[in-house]
Order: C-alpha cells, then structure tokens, then sequence
C-alpha cells in the first residue's frame, strides 16, 4: 500500500485502494474454495477407491503398480495392498505379451471394456476377471497411468464351462446311446434324429427329416400311436407317456419298439413330442413265444384236433423266423404226409403226400430217414432235391431247412421245415427255434397217438379189438334211431360161451385168452360190416343186427353163429370145444331202447342156458321172472351185513423181489343157500340199491382195522387198497367217512389208499377234485383203478392228486403174445407207466400170471405187482399165515399161493 501511495495521492486513492483489496480478498476466497473442492473430490475418489467391491489398480505404462484397493489384493490372494504396491502387472498375467497388446489399443481408443482374463494369484491358482481399464493423460497429452478395475468372474466362468461340459456330455450320450432319440412336430415330421435313431429306421437324419415318421409304423399299429401322440400333444405339456409299436426301416422285417415320450414345452413356440425309444423285438419275440407255448399246450391239453395244433406251431415258428413258410409232415409207414402247412401254396403241400421217405428224398424226407438235421442253401442244386426240385421250383421255394420230431422212444415221428424264397442258410437262432418248434410239434403229436390209443381203448376191448359196451351202446342208438326212421327191424343178441370158465381154469389165463381171439374172429365173419359185434367182458359177446325185414333174418344169423363156434379150435396144442348161448330181442317188439333190448336179450340168453346151452331163444315176456330173482336177491342182500355173511379177502400186492408191500381189499358174500355169490352179482345190486353206501364203510372200516393188526404185529409198512363205489366217493360226507374210519381204528392216513374207477374222472369233474384234494390232505393215497379201460382226460388227470395208476389186467394179458409188426411188446403198457411217471405216480400192475408178464413189468419200472402168479386173494388167516412165514424167511421173487380159493364166477368180477 505505501509503495502505491505516492500515485495515490494525487488519484482518487480511497476508490481505487478499495477496488484492489476487494478483487485480492476475492482471488484468496475463491482459490481457498477451489482447494477444498479439490479435497472434498479427492477423499471422494479414495473412498470409492478403497470401498470399491471391485479390485481398482493403477499402473504406470511399464506396467508398475502406484496404486490399488484391497478388493484387488484381496483378489490375488494377497492380506493387503501394500504387498502389491510397486509389483509390475505382468506378474498376474498367464498370458505372454497381454500388457503389451492391449497398451497399444488403450493409446489408440483410451479404453478398454468388458475383456474376460484369468490372472495368477498369489498362491499360483487363477482367478478369471472381467476387466475395463482407461488410460489417463496428462495436459500435455502424453500417457500417465493406466487404470484397471476388475470384476471377478470365476463362479460364472465356471458355471459356463460346466454348462458347455453337460451339453457336451448330454450330446456325447445320445449321440452314442443305443436307445434312439427323434423330435417330432405334427403331423409326423422329424425335426431331430440321433444317430441311433437312424442306425434303427436304415435312414440318415437328412432323409427322416424329409419323410413323415408315420409312414414307418405298422398298419396294424398306427391308429393307436397316433391317437397316443395327438391326444399328449396339446393338452398334457411335459407329460411322458409310454406306448409300443412296430415300425420298419428303409429294409429288413417290422420290428417292435418300446417309445418313452414327451411334450416338448421348453420353446413355447414349438410344438413336439420327444421320444426316447430302443429295440424290444428281442423281448416281443420272447413274450410272443412264451404266449404262442402256452396256447400250444392248452390246446394239447384240451384234445384239439391236431392239425390245428400243428398250424400254430409252424405259425409260431414263421413269426419267430421273419420271412420263412413252414410246415410240418407226419410219418406214417415209410411216407409223409401233410400235418400243417398253412402258408405253403397248396399245390405243392399236397404233392408231398405220400412220398416215400430215403437217403436222397428231398430235405424233409432226408431229415426223416437220418433222424438229423438237412440243410438245403438252394434247391435248384442240391442233389438230395433230384427228382424233387420240379414240385417246388414252381412255386418260388429256393431253400429248405429241415429238423426231424423226435419221438420220446428214440424213432421219428415226422419233420419239420421252413422254406425261403431265396438260397440262404439258417442262422444258429433259426436252428434253435427249429428245434424248439420240432419238440412241441413232438409233445402235440406223441400226446395225440396216446390219446387215439386210450381213445380207441376206451372203445375197443384191449384182447379182441372189438368193440367195447360203451362203442356197442353208441352203434345201438345209432341203429335204433335210424330204425325208427326207416320203419325197419333191428334185433339185438346176447351171448355167452358156454365151459369157458372150465377151459380158462384148466389152461390158464394164456390160453383162455387164445381162445377168445380165435371165437371173436369167427363170430366177426358171420356178421355184415353195417353190424356191430361186441365183446363186453369176460366171455360175453353182443350183436347189433341192423335193417331186418322178417325177424327170420336174425334166425339165420344166430344159426351161423352157433354152427362157426362148434368147429372145435386148436389152442396151445390142445383141441378144444366151445358153444355158445345165445337170446335175441327184436326192436320195436322187445323194447324201444337199448337199454331195455340189452336186459331182455341177457334174460333170453340165461333161458338158451337153462334149455341146454347151444342153442338160442327170443325173448318172452314171461322170461322177466328171473327179475323177480333179482329182487329178491337184493332184499337178502340187505340183511347180509347184520347176518355175517359178508367177509373181506385181501390179495397181495408185491414189490420187484417178490416182498409185501400191502393188499388189496376184496368183498365176498357167503350166501347161505347160493353159496359164494359172485361179485357182479351184487356189488351192481348194492350199488342201484344205495346199499354199498352201509357196505363200503364197513369194508373201508375192516380193511383199516385188520391192516392195524398187521402193522402192530410187526409189518409196519404194509398198506392197504381199498376200493371205493361211484356211489360212495360221490357223497359230501365221504371224506369225513374216511376221517371218521383212520380216527376210530387208528390207522395213519398214509398206510391207506383208496381206488377209483377210470369214469369217475369225468363225473361232477368240481366235486371229484375236491374230495381228492381232501383226502390228499388228509394224507391218504389215491389210485386210478384199471387204467386205461375207461375214457379219462388227461387234462383233467394230471391236475389231479393223484398217486397210482393201476394197469388192468386186459393190458398186462399183451405181454407174452405176438407184438404188432413195427411196434414194442405190448405199447399200452409201456405208454401208461411213461405217463404214470411222467406225472410223478407210481403203477401197479394187475392180473399178473405169467413170469413174462413180470419180467416185462419189471423191467418198464412199474412198482408194484398183483395177480395169480404171486398170491390169490386170501382170507384173514391165509394172510397171517404168510405173514409169519415171511418173518421167519423172506419170500422168494415170485410165488404163487397154495390152496387158493374159488375165484369168481366172471372174468370181470374179479374186483371187490
């Protein structure tokens, strides 16, 4: 101020001094707010510098660090920034040359965003960062420092590469999966296939994406698979629903798929169904045949006729061999014949018939002579077809392939053979359902034989071959009711031979048997074919003689059977003579029904008996007083029980050598003026009358009583067979019969059996089942009695509890007589105790007489043996006797009874 005074004096001092101290003090305030709004926006700054989340650093251009915040050190891994303060830059880099590269763009933009690096921390591990760095100039515009702030990207740098990673796996497994994956969009078009898919369908992705995926799936199929896709598509987002069809590539046959799929809802502007599916031919062709088997056997079960049968299994055979025709021929007598071959052209199956099986006879004939496999790749060359290949060529056959049917003998029952329209050879799994397809034909085949034979034993008696009571009654309704149409006459003969039991006592069963053959022969040439002759049992024959104009007819017939059986016939060496007794009844005259021209005639032929024998009579009304005989027989019947005159017989059942395993129990009646009355008699009588009923519980509580007497006597393994009536068996109170008898006598339940007729099977089929299976639980042993003389069902029998099968007598009569050309010694034998064992049962053989017979039996592995050639039926003591003597010295193999007692008075009433 003083250095200005001098100018100021003369000025206008006060104004100017005032101007010039007033612009000073504004200079001051003004740069003292400046100053503090620098401070204020410097603490800002290192505050957002220090606080930042984000690691800030600041680097000179050589790439020393002046500046960051612990964010940053923290992200290195270091405790604070001053560990990281004057480190180069280059240090955290993995990347060779990074700083360098990246300084030339800072110069050329001034910054630099969003560059994803990873960077080295302290620890050598790397942390991925998300960088923006600037470049700050100085007022010259020369580069100063460099500023980097980093964002660290790690987690989501690794949930990238773990997403990239999954969809490189997810794409890894489909695209080597073998189930198959397609994406479709309606109305079928594929938008997606794995190469799976492809690999299945014979098509690249390019080709199914052209096509329409419908146009692949079966016919039979395809209303269902779409009805599946359109009713999922819409309404259900996200659903997965299951469904299977067949589709069929660009070649080869249908196959079967198993399809998992699902709505596609992830793009919403897409519509699609996702469908995971695999191959299930495999698994279809399994269930398929398991199916087609079991349907198989039922209808082997239920008798089905046969080719039926045999249609399905070659059926069977072509769906599990795609592109195959099959048949199956049957071997009768050196030739085949036709059995099933339903796709086959029928002129060519029908050329097959009868040609003769040989070493070179085509492929099926071939396969039947060897017993082997035939394989022929092309008919046009194979020399096994020379003379042959014209029957098939014709008709577009090129190969054939043909396995023999076993039978379970060891022999040939036919072939089976599958034919294609090109040469080829089988593959290992044709060959085996082959196989598979030529034993079940087997079982069909060999099940049918058996059951023909029971068939045609349940009709025919086993000794003649003549027809049996039951086909006789069929014949002679059949002749009635045609009779009845026609107006005519049909006259109906009973006959018995007279002194037959005389011969069959004196000689032997063998011979008996001889001579009925021979008597059968000649009395079946005196009839005509439109007649029938029977055999009913023992020595009891019965004629139908059809169309009779004048009863005089049947005269002269009955004549011819008198004179033929008066020829005397050589048996054995021995010159025998025989007659026969014989009545006739005339239809209308004698009765409208069989039934009654049966009992009329029987009634005829006793009177031709008490005029002498050898002759024959008509009947007479008057004759119906022998009826009145039987009633009264059956009215002494009645007080039999309460008199004592009924008595119970037990005949030895043997083992291999000879040993006792238990008895059968048998009824006998002790009459006191008829003397011993035979079974026949009046086990029938007692049966109409209900009286077996009182009578079987008696016998059933004797034989368990006697037979606990024997077992505590020291034979505790003896077993008793008692048998049991229709009448009885059929009773709800029957098994409680049977618990009450094992309860009060004290017998156990497994030292009993009890025998039941063939018929009974087939009787109330519900009710018979549900006593056996009873009884079975009781403990008690069940036997078929004279197997195979009845009609059983073998679907039936081998549901049953069943324990024995006994052989009748007639069976075991075969063995030791001339054996059919071509067959085994007495094959229904040898069928019953196969199917016996077959069936987890043990046999029995009856009427047993002849060491021939034993040895046979014996040597089949039939169980157990009855009959004269070891023990007759025996009274209480006759038994004890034996039992004694067996406790003293074992029995011989075989021996036969001494003393024994009067055996009955009929062939067919040697049971009871």
């Amino acid at each position: 101020v003083q250095s200005y005074s001098g100018a100021i004096r003369y000025k206008d001092k006060d104004r100017a001094l005032l101007e010039f101290v007033s612009g000073q003090v504004a200079l001051a305030i003004e740069r003292k707010h400046s100053e503090a709004t620098i401070r204020a926006s410097e603490t800002r700054f290192r505050l957002l510098f220090e606080q930042n989340l984000a690691g800030v650093f600041r680097t000179l251009p050589d790439g020393r660090i002046l500046d960051c915040n612990e964010a940053f050190a923290h992200m290195l891994g270091y405790e604070s920034k001053d560990e990281v303060l004057g480190l180069n830059s280059s240090t955290f880099y993995f990347e060779e040359g990074f700083r360098e590269r990246h300084l030339a763009l800072l110069r050329a933009t001034g910054s630099i965003t969003n560059i994803v690096s990873p960077l080295r921390r302290k620890d050598g591990q790397e942390v991925w960062v998300m960088a923006t760095i600037n470049l700050i100039r100085d007022e010259q515009g020369e580069p100063e420092v460099i500023q980097s702030t980093l964002i660290d990207f790690t987690e989501r740098k690794k949930a990238e590469e773990a997403l990239i990673r999954n969809e490189e796996r997810f794409r890894h497994l489909i695209e080597n999966s073998s189930d198959g994956l397609l994406v479709i969009q309606p109305p079928g078009k594929v938008i997606y296939a794995s190469p799976s898919a492809c690999s299945v369908l014979g098509h690249s992705e390019l080709e199914l994406s052209q096509t329409n995926f419908m146009d692949f799936i079966h016919p039979d199929d395809l209303a269902s698979a779409w009805s599946h896709l359109q009713d999922k598509l819409t309404p259900c987002p996200g659903e997965t629903f299951n469904i299977e069809f067949r589709v069929r590539g660009k070649e080869g046959p249908w196959i079967w798929i198993e399809s998992a799929c699902t709505n596609w809802v992830e793009d919403p502007s897409i519509e699609g169904i996702v469908a995971n599916f695999r191959d299930i031919t495999a698994r279809k062709l399994e269930e398929l045949l398991e199916q087609d088997r079991r349907l198989i056997l039922e209808q082997v079960a239920q008798n089905q006729p046969l080719p039926v049968i045999l249609s399905h299994i070659v059926i069977l055979l072509e769906a599990q061999v795609p592109g195959s025709r099959g048949s199956i021929l049957l071997l009768k007598d050196g030739r085949v014949w036709t059995g099933a071959a339903p796709h086959l052209p029928k002129p060519f199956s029908q050329s097959l018939d009868g040609l003769a099986i040989g070493p070179s006879a085509g492929s099926c004939g071939t396969a039947c002579y060897r017993g082997e496999t035939v394989i022929t790749e092309d008919i046009a060359t194979d020399p096994l077809w020379e003379g042959y290949r014209e029957l098939a060529l014709p008709h577009g056959l090129r190969a054939c392939w043909s396995v023999p049917i076993p039978s379970s003998e060891g022999g040939v029952l036919g072939s089976l053979a599958v034919y294609r329209d090109s040469p080829c050879r089988p593959s290992a799994h044709d060959l085996d359902f082959m196989d598979m397809a030529s034993r079940l034909a087997a079982v069909a085949i060999e099940h049918r034989l058996l059951t023909d034979q029971l068939e045609h034993q349940a009709q025919h008696d086993a000794l003649t071959g003549l027809p049996n009571r039951l086909l006789f009654q069929d014949r002679l309704s059949q002749a009635l009711a045609q009779a009845a149409r026609k107006q005519h006459q049909v006259a109906v003969f009973y006959m018995d031979l007279d002194r037959f039991k005389h011969i069959n006592d004196t000689l032997g069963h063998s011979s008996g048997d001889a001579l009925l053959r021979m008597a059968a022969d000649r009395l079946n040439d005196c009839v005509r074919k439109s007649d029938t002759l029977a055999r009913l049992g023992g020595d009891e024959f019965t004629v139908v003689v059809t169309e009779l104009a004048d009863p005089q007819d049947a005269m002269r017939v009955a004549k011819k059977l008198l004179e033929t059986l008066r020829i005397p016939f050589q048996v054995e060496g021995h010159e025998l003579f025989i007659s026969v007794s014989l009545g006739i009844s005339i239809f209308p005259e004698d009765g409208l029904d069989g039934e009654t021209l049966m009992a009329n005639a029987d009634v005829a032929m006793y009177r031709a008996k008490d005029m002498g024998r050898d002759n024959f009579q008509w009947f007479a009304p008057e004759m119906n007083s022998l009826a009145k005989e039987r009633m009264d027989l059956e009215s002494q019947l009645r007080h039999a029980m309460e008199l004592g005159e009924l008595s119970m017989y037990y005949q030895p059942q043997c083992g291999p050598d000879g040993e006792i395993q238990g008895f059968e129990a048998l009824m006998r009646w002790h009459h006191p003026t008829f003397g011993l009355v035979p079974p026949d008699r009046f086990i029938p009588l007692a049966e109409e009358s209900g009286l077996i009923v009182p009578m079987g519980e008696w016998a059933l509580r004797e034989a368990c009583a006697q037979t606990v007497v024997w077992r505590k006597s020291g034979h505790p393994l003896l077993r008793i067979a008692v048998n049991v009536s229709a009448v009885q068996f059929k009773r709800t109170d029957w098994v409680e019969t049977v618990r009450r008898a094992l309860r009060d006598t004290g017998l156990a339940p497994e030292a009993l059996e009890l025998e039941i007729t063939e018929s009974l099977l087939l009787q109330s089929v519900t009710e018979t089942s549900a006593n056996l299976f009873d009884l079975r639980n009781l403990g008690v042993g069940v036997a078929i009695d004279d197997f195979g003389t009845g009609y059983s069902s073998l679907s039936y029998l081998h549901k049953l509890p069943v324990t024995t099968l006994k052989i009748d007598q007639s069976f075991v009569r075969e063995i030791g007589l001339q054996a059919v050309k071509g067959q085994e010694e007495a094959p229904i034998v040898r069928t019953i105790i196969a199917l016996a064992h077959n069936l987890g049962m043990t046999v029995v053989a009856e009427g047993v007489e002849t060491e021939a017979q034993r040895e046979l039996l014996l040597r089949l592995g039939c169980e157990s043996l009855q009959g004269y050639l070891l023990h007759h039926p025996l009274t209480v003591k006759q038994i004890e006797v034996l039992l004694n003597a067996i406790a003293k010295k074992p029995l011989p193999k075989t021996k036969k009874a001494t003393a024994p007692p009067k055996r009955p008075a009929s062939r067919k009433a040697k049971k009871h």
